[in-house]
């Protein structure tokens, strides 16, 4: 959710891309080409970036949502799933799943 509560980023499981929802129209455009198999989206403290953990390759994108276009990636290790930015933190934390055998 954005800062001002105008738009929903919903991260699109088994593909590569992030939904951007307009809650006043609900009009969805697309942040594409984020990697593979977004499954969670968190906002930086000043609403500038977006992360998303990437299931299906083991990173995070930082997105710059000036230009809806990943600046960044970061190693997390296999299977990226929670992800939270505590509200008195400088820096976000991801915790994995690491799948049974």
């Amino acid at each position: 959710m954005s800062p001002d509560s105008k738009t929903a980023y919903v991260a699109v499981m088994g593909s590569y891309n992030i939904a951007k929802v307009d809650l006043a129209t609900f009009h969805v455009s697309w942040i594409t080409g984020v990697g593979s198999g977004p499954r969670h989206v968190v906002m930086s403290p000043s609403g500038k970036y977006l992360y998303a953990t990437l299931n299906g390759e083991g990173h995070v994108a930082k997105i710059d949502l000036r230009s809806d276009h990943v600046v960044d990636k970061v190693y997390t290790g296999q299977q990226p799933a929670a992800w939270r930015w505590p509200p008195t933190a400088r820096r976000c934390t991801s915790s994995t799943t690491t799948p049974t055998r």
